[in-house]
C-alpha cells in the first residue's frame, strides 16, 4: 500500500475498528493484521473462520465493505490470498511420545 504517515495511522485505526467489530459480531476463530517490518506498506492479515461461507458472509458486511472502499485506492500491488482448511495446520500439543 502506498500511504503517507497520516494515512498509515488512519489505516491502522480503521483496521483496528474493523477487527473489533468483526470479533464482537461474528463467529471467528482469530483475526489479526500485522505490518511487515521488511516491506514498507505491506500488511498481513491472519484470519481463521469456522467455514469458508462465514468468511464470504464477512466480506459482504457493511463494516467490511466500508473499510474496503477506503483501502482500495491505496493498494499498489496484487493481493495474495491463501485459503486453507484448519486441518491443514499443525496442532500444537497433540504429539505423542
Amino acid at each position: 500500500m502506498n500511504l503517507s504517515p497520516e494515512q498509515q495511522l488512519l489505516f491502522e485505526e480503521k483496521t483496528k475498528a474493523l477487527a473489533a467489530i468483526t470479533r464482537a459480531s461474528e463467529d471467528i476463530i482469530f483475526y489479526s493484521c500485522n505490518r511487515d517490518i521488511e516491506k514498507a506498506g505491506t500488511y498481513v492479515f491472519d484470519e481463521a473462520w469456522p467455514t469458508e461461507r462465514d468468511l464470504e458472509k464477512h466480506l459482504k458486511t457493511p463494516y467490511f465493505l466500508s473499510w474496503w472502499e477506503w483501502v482500495k485506492p491505496y493498494i499498489t500491488q496484487d493481493i495474495e490470498l491463501n485459503i486453507a482448511s484448519l486441518d491443514a495446520f499443525h496442532h500444537l500439543g497433540t504429539s505423542k511420545n
